[in-house]
């Protein structure tokens, strides 16, 4: 009843060996045989057998588990989840149906199932199957941390089951782990078990791989369209989508890309990071700009173009020291960005560092700066003459 049927199964056939005829026989047998079905393969005969056995006997929980599993293979969704409600009612404990339940419910509402699988966590905290499971959901509702933090616990469990690298995968790409989420995805495909999402895997690496080449995912825009077609929120996509964007460039398809993916994962790095660098670029921006810039920064500490994105933002902000000190980090790996060069000479001139300024503007010049910030250089490098 406690739904323990490995234990069920030695105690009844232990009953059997200490005496073959008892008044509690049949029963015992009916049990034995309602623990051997296998939900995966019983065929029309078994489902009218149990059907039979839970219409005499409604409170046996283990009958009731086969046949709402049985229900659930054979797509009779209403039945499997009447069914293991009913094992719930039995028993209210038996973490296995809540996990079942919760699985019917997720199609239509992922928050039920959560909540459901919630549940059987606190029962019974050490079990994969129940870990996996709540760790999905969690993804499926928006709790991307925790929905990490649990399929990695899953994953030191089962470390070849594709279904939980996959969602692994998943879940570190929404928290902004690019790299770590490309390693999960791939092993998925690499375990040589049955995986059921090869197709999604496969289409996960490709656009993952597209996102770091801008000049290569010209070439996949009818690909991209046709998945955001059919998964307009799909990130991977739209992350390709939005380099498709600046190669054109069309920033302003760039931006609302890159806060559709915001919007989908609010803490991808990468697409705080773009986002801040084309806020940056215009002055009215600045208050957005620095929020996702600092935000960027924490995920990408030696970005040289973080670290510029941020100087130019705090530049404006009148925090010239800070901006001086990020502007030449940047520049030590940016040394032929003319903009970069600029902001850094201009900061270094309102600290007053005369030498410093002259030679970073100059720098700039001779890098072709252009437009009003050539003109500004210019009026500045006579001030200082």
């Amino acid at each position: 009843m406690m739904g323990d049927e490995a234990n069920a199964r030695t105690a009844f056939q232990r009953a059997r060996q200490l005496n073959e005829d008892f008044p509690q026989k049949n029963e015992c047998n009916q049990c034995l045989a309602v623990l051997a079905i296998d939900a995966k393969t019983a065929g029309a005969d078994t489902r009218a057998w149990l059907e039979k056995r839970v219409a005499n006997q409604p409170n046996d929980p283990i009958a009731l588990a086969r046949l709402a599993a049985i229900y659930q293979r054979e797509g009779t969704i209403d039945k499997a989840i009447a069914t293991y409600q009913a094992v719930l009612q039995a028993n209210p404990q038996n973490a296995m149906a809540m996990v079942n339940l919760a699985r019917l419910y997720a199609p239509q509402d992922p928050q039920k199932a959560f909540n459901l699988v919630k549940a059987a966590y606190k029962l019974t905290p050490n079990d994969p199957l129940v870990t996996h499971t709540l760790g999905r959901l969690a993804f499926l509702t928006g709790d991307y941390e925790w929905s990490l933090n649990l399929l990695q616990l899953t994953t030191q469990v089962q470390p070849q089951n594709p279904e939980v690298l996959y969602d692994l995968g998943e879940a570190f790409y929404s928290v902004g782990r690019v790299p770590d989420a490309r390693i999960a995805v791939q092993n998925a495909l690499q375990t040589g078990a049955a995986f059921s999402r090869t197709n999604e895997a496969e289409r996960f690496l490709a656009m993952t791989d597209l996102a770091d080449k801008p000049a290569q995912a010209l070439t996949a825009q009818s690909q991209v369209g046709e998945i955001l077609k059919s998964a307009p929120d799909y990130v991977p996509a739209l992350m390709v989508k939005a380099a498709i964007a600046e190669q054109k460039p069309d920033l302003a398809t760039a931006e609302r890309t890159y806060e559709d993916v915001l919007n989908r994962y609010p803490d991808f790095a990468p697409a705080q990071k773009q986002l801040a660098i084309l806020y940056a670029k215009d002055p009215n921006n600045n208050t957005q700009a620095y929020a996702l810039a600092v935000k960027a920064r924490k995920a990408f500490p030696d970005d040289p173009e973080v670290a510029k994105t941020l100087g130019i933002i705090v530049f404006r902000q009148g925090d010239y020291p800070r901006a001086a000190n990020l502007l030449q980090e940047s520049a030590r790996q940016k040394n032929q960005d003319a903009e970069l060069m600029y902001y850094m000479g201009m900061a270094q001139y309102h600290l007053k560092n005369r030498v410093q300024s002259k030679t970073s503007l100059q720098r700039a010049l001779d890098l072709n700066l252009s437009g009003t910030e050539a003109v500004e250089a210019r009026r500045i490098l006579a001030e200082l003459k």
